[in-house]
């Protein structure tokens, strides 16, 4: 049984959450085999932002030099590495094999897909007020300032800022 591409882990790169990429894996029964390997099961270990589909029918059994080929589409839903099995399980002349090929992706970050609500101390301020973040990646961060009744006061927007001097007033 040959499994291509033969890299393990089978990385499916940056990808932004809603987006996709695909990949192909083909289970191959080599040439010189004699016998039918035959496909009992071919599953992902978890449910995650990975499925599987085939390209054509699926057969349980493969001939000589016969091949299979899955797709795999990795969709991450949320920013974060994810990881998962693809599980095959083969037999060919009562010898079972069980392959396993790791997938990982990694859901990124895109411009104006992530919105985080951070909340300052205290609250009600006098003078001054903290509001704390953390950012995975560098990026430009827009802070909207309301009053009680909920109207925009200011909308304040600065690349990376640590500390932000600013000034709000009526």
């Amino acid at each position: 049984v040959m499994i291509i591409p033969a890299d393990d882990p089978l990385f499916f790169g940056n990808v932004f959450p809603k987006d996709s990429v695909e990949k192909s894996v083909v289970i191959r029964n080599g040439e010189s085999a004699t016998d039918k390997l035959k496909v009992k099961e071919i599953r992902l270990e978890q449910h995650n932002e990975f499925t599987i589909s085939f390209l054509s029918d699926f057969s349980d059994s493969l001939e000589a030099n016969d091949s299979l080929t899955v797709k795999i589409l990795f969709r991450p839903d949320s920013i974060g590495e994810f990881n998962n099995q693809l599980i095959i399980k083969t037999s060919a002349a009562d010898d079972d094999s069980l392959i396993t090929k790791t997938l990982r992706g990694v859901g990124q970050l895109s411009d104006g897909e992530l919105v985080v609500q951070f909340f300052n101390y205290p609250n009600p301020f006098p003078n001054q007020t903290t509001i704390v973040s953390q950012l995975a990646l560098p990026a430009t961060i827009s802070i909207n300032i309301y009053d009680m009744s909920g109207e925009l006061m200011v909308a304040l927007e600065r690349d990376g800022a640590k500390e932000w001097p600013g000034r709000v007033g009526r």
